[in-house]
């Protein structure tokens, strides 16, 4: 189950899977790493920011706390 966290973003948390997912859309592999990267410095140590693609090949970022 899924609960939206904004109207404004695309995120919803993900209950199952412990994580927050955020669509950033269409990007390249060296924009989502960057893309990750900069949440997960802004985030800090507590949380781990990784990303996959969906089955349209948008980018979502997947955010647990470590």
């Amino acid at each position: 189950m899924a609960d939206d966290l904004s109207d404004d973003y695309d995120a919803r948390f993900d209950r199952e899977g412990r994580q927050v997912v955020v669509a950033v859309g269409e990007l390249d592999d060296d924009e989502a790493d960057d893309a990750a990267d900069a949440l997960g410095d802004r985030l800090g140590d507590d949380y781990l920011v990784t990303w996959a693609r969906d089955d349209d090949g948008d980018v979502r970022l997947h955010v647990r706390v470590a």
